[in-house]
């Protein structure tokens, strides 16, 4: 598990370091392991951070328990785009 984590951030990394001059912004990547909603909370406040993006959850439990992009909604501190 551990190893499969470890591939799809290497390649997030590349991908977004590969796209960052087309982009046009700067990227700053960053590795937490923990609750979710938690850990984007400590980056964006550490990061003075203007939006928070997040993908949307798939998990039909999330309608009623709320994901992780609902909580970062509702908390109300920063905006936040959630992609499909």
């Amino acid at each position: 598990m551990v190893q499969a984590q470890n591939e799809v951030e290497d390649s997030c990394r590349d991908t977004l370091l590969r796209e960052r001059p087309r982009l046009g912004v700067d990227i700053e990547i960053v590795v937490r392991h923990g609750e979710p909603f938690t850990e984007l909370c400590q980056v964006a406040t550490e990061m003075w951070a203007d939006l928070v993006v997040v993908g949307r959850s798939e998990n039909t439990l999330h309608r009623f328990a709320g994901s992780v992009a609902h909580r970062l909604v509702r908390c109300g501190r920063w905006p936040v785009t959630v992609v499909p």
